[in-house]
């Protein structure tokens, strides 16, 4: 079933990769975010089934902190799939349901872990 997600990434590239093979596994962005602030904002606005969350953003939130906001304020929790350089992140099982992958991904990643949050 077709997935509405929010990608948080601040490096521009990578967002838009994100978003076009996004669009390319049949799912739709609702939007792109690239602070955890932002994040927060645009997923009160659009409601999302996923997020795609960068673990290292700019600004006062982190992508891990930016999730346990957002995860704070909803009935009901969104999965969460965060992309990280870094490894091991125990912090982040506050955020459940989530996975991790590492950068660089690759596509068919990308596409397992969409599949596995649904």
């Amino acid at each position: 079933m077709p997935k509405r997600i929010l990608i948080a990434e601040d490096e521009w590239l990578i967002a838009e990769d994100l978003r076009i093979l996004v669009e390319q596994l049949g799912h739709t962005v609702v939007g792109i975010a690239a602070s955890g602030e932002e994040a927060i904002d645009k997923t009160k606005q659009f409601d999302p089934d996923l997020l795609i969350m960068d673990v290292r953003m700019p600004g006062a939130l982190d992508g891990i902190e930016a999730a346990t906001e957002i995860q704070q304020h909803r009935k009901t929790p969104v999965p969460v799939i965060f992309l990280t350089g870094m490894a091991g992140l125990p912090r982040s099982a506050i955020t459940f349901p989530h996975l991790f992958i590492s950068k660089p991904f690759e596509p068919e990643k990308l596409a397992d872990c969409i599949l596995q949050l649904s």
